[in-house]
């Protein structure tokens, strides 16, 4: 559960990740008092799954601080990347200034899409965090190259006296 400040919106969204691959965002409507999708996400196909059926992570979901995009774990080994349409005068210009004919002009975002992370090296995902302050969003990742615990030190060769 994260919550992202979608464009033109006077609330905060919800960014909802289930069990295996999918993320919903909804937004709040007072006039019916209840919650309306704003976008669904299905990464449930079996080719991303490497033929497993368990998973040793539930998905983690995060949301850069600028709200430009969220991201979901997928099945352990993929990242799957949400970005959200923002106006064109919040990325050339701070938040809340519009450029000098007081227009902003709406970028189209694109659809969600997958990152193999097996690809560039990166296994076994502990946590994950958009880091503050960068022009484009950049994410923190803490994995594990090589699953370790206690029981398997001695067949790593890993000296804990030194």
């Amino acid at each position: 559960l994260e919550k992202v400040r979608l464009n033109n919106s006077k609330r905060d969204s919800l960014v909802l990740s289930f069990r295996d691959a999918k993320v919903s965002v909804l937004d709040y409507d007072p006039s019916i008092n209840d919650f309306k999708v704003h976008s669904l996400h299905y990464f449930e196909y079996e080719n991303l799954k490497d033929g497993r059926i368990n998973f040793a992570m539930p998905p983690i979901v995060r949301v850069d601080p600028s709200n430009r995009c969220a991201v979901m774990i997928v099945y352990d080994t993929r990242l799957a990347i949400i970005p959200f349409k923002q106006e064109l005068s919040k990325i050339l210009f701070d938040d809340d200034e519009t450029n000098e004919t007081g227009n902003s002009k709406s970028l189209s975002g694109t659809g969600s899409y997958l990152l193999d992370l097996k690809e560039v090296g990166i296994r076994n995902v502990k946590d994950m965090v958009f880091l503050n302050g960068y022009y484009e969003p950049t994410l923190l990742i803490l994995h594990e190259p090589q699953l370790t615990w206690v029981g398997r030190l001695p067949v790593l060769c890993v000296d804990t006296t030194a």
